[in-house]
């Protein structure tokens, strides 16, 4: 739109109104006459037009905008929570439209508003965090009040009970399970490592397929069992069924009452009694001791080992010559003294050799005086050169002087087991 205002010294005025509403005032000059232009110009709104003046000689005009205040144009002025649904006003209109949330309710705050999925990468708190009921990993089961079942198919099912691993099972009260197939079913026990079980109270069974069925027990290594009340077994396939009983090793039992036993396919029965190192060995009887060989500060104490027999018949008088007996040692073992008998004292003296594998063992033989029975009471007692005798060794008995009249000649090797 363009208007001439005002023609006057060959001046005229151009007002401008665009396409957004927006009013522009052009001065033109053209004539010959004195110059006048616009100096400023006022709102009026009473008449809702622009009144400009100008210079010396101007005459004033008025545009009238009314055409530009007639704004149909709506907007949001404010909202309100109510509930679950906000509501809006606008500048002509108040609660104009409204939008509901309900489905942005976020859920999880009671019990039957559960949620169902979540998934975060990192979990902090401002405090320590909190877990009211029991914890579960993909298929595995708490069932057990404030239990925790972790890893793959565990199952935690007693009170206060925590299972881990695989296929492991902690129906105990306050019962702990873990490894692979364990399983911790006494009250407050514990199993671990694969497919143990801790089945006593307050019992611990570890390593594989390990029992500890009594109260306060602990089987530990491969295949051990401590069926007793405070029994322990460790090692391999050992058994420890005596109270207060302790069985170590290889394949032995105690099931003596405060026994301990560690040695391999032994049994000890006896009550308050040991047995270490050996085997094949079996002790029986109340507070004893059990030891195949015992080395203390370099000195080997082994078990008592004794080889006696007859190097003449009964009734004959005894005559000297080599190799009047040979036989073969049935096992290790270290002679610690010898001696010799009659059955008939001579009225000289008797002597004897001692040979293993035809060398004698002795620097000073075994004598026996005129009108003795044994060589105990001998003036010279006999001395052993070498002690050591090795299973299957060949023994041979040389009599080196015959007494008189003397009859049924025994000797007697003296010794302990290595």
């Amino acid at each position: 739109m363009s208007e001439f205002v005002n023609n006057q010294y060959d001046f005229f005025k151009l007002v401008n109104v665009d396409a957004n509403g927006n009013v522009g005032v052009n001065v033109i000059s053209g004539g010959s006459g004195g110059n006048n232009f616009v100096t400023g110009g006022t709102y009026n709104g009473g008449t809702t037009s622009l009144d400009f003046v100008g210079n010396a000689g101007f005459n004033p005009f008025s545009v009238n905008v009314s055409a530009l205040l007639d704004d149909t144009n709506t907007y949001t002025t404010g909202a309100t929570l109510n509930g679950n649904t906000i509501e809006f006003n606008r500048n002509d209109l108040s609660n104009a439209y409204s939008v509901d949330l309900s489905s942005l309710k976020f859920t999880g705050n009671t019990l039957g508003t559960c949620i169902t999925d979540l998934y975060v990468t990192n979990l902090y708190g401002c405090s320590p965090i909190t877990v009211k009921t029991s914890l579960q990993s993909n298929n595995s089961t708490a069932s057990g009040y404030n239990s925790f079942a972790f890893g793959e198919q565990t199952t935690a099912s007693g009170y206060y009970s925590h299972a881990e691993g695989y296929l492991t099972i902690a129906s105990g009260f306050a019962s702990h399970a873990e490894g692979q197939e364990t399983t911790a079913s006494g009250y407050n026990s514990h199993a671990e490592g694969a497919s143990t079980t801790a089945s006593g109270y307050y019992s611990h069974a570890e390593g594989f397929e390990t029992t500890a069925s009594g109260t306060y027990s602990h089987a530990e290594g491969y295949q051990t069992l401590a069926s007793s009340n405070f029994s322990h077994s460790e090692g391999r396939n050992t058994t420890a069924s005596g109270d207060n009983s302790h069985a170590g090793g290889n394949n032995s039992t105690v099931s003596g009452v405060g026994s301990f036993i560690h040695s391999t396919n032994s049994l000890l029965t006896g009550d308050r009694s040991v047995l270490l190192g050996g085997q094949n060995l079996t002790g029986t009887t109340n507070d004893t001791v059990y030891v195949p060989n015992l080395n203390v500060n370099g000195d080997s104490i082994g078990l008592p080992y004794d080889i006696s027999f007859a190097v003449s018949d009964e009734t004959s008088e005894i005559t000297t010559g080599s190799t009047k007996i040979s036989l073969y040692a049935s096992r290790d073992f270290v002679i610690t003294g010898v001696k010799a008998s009659l059955s008939t004292t001579g009225s000289t003296i008797s002597e004897f050799d001692i040979l293993i594998n035809d060398a004698s063992i002795l620097s000073t033989n075994i004598t026996i005086d005129a009108n003795e029975f044994t060589s105990t009471t001998a003036a010279t007692p006999p001395v052993v050169s070498s002690s050591n005798i090795t299973d299957n060794d060949k023994i041979t008995i040389d009599i080196l002087q015959a007494g008189t009249g003397a009859t049924g000649a025994k000797i007697y090797i003296i010794g302990k087991t290595l």
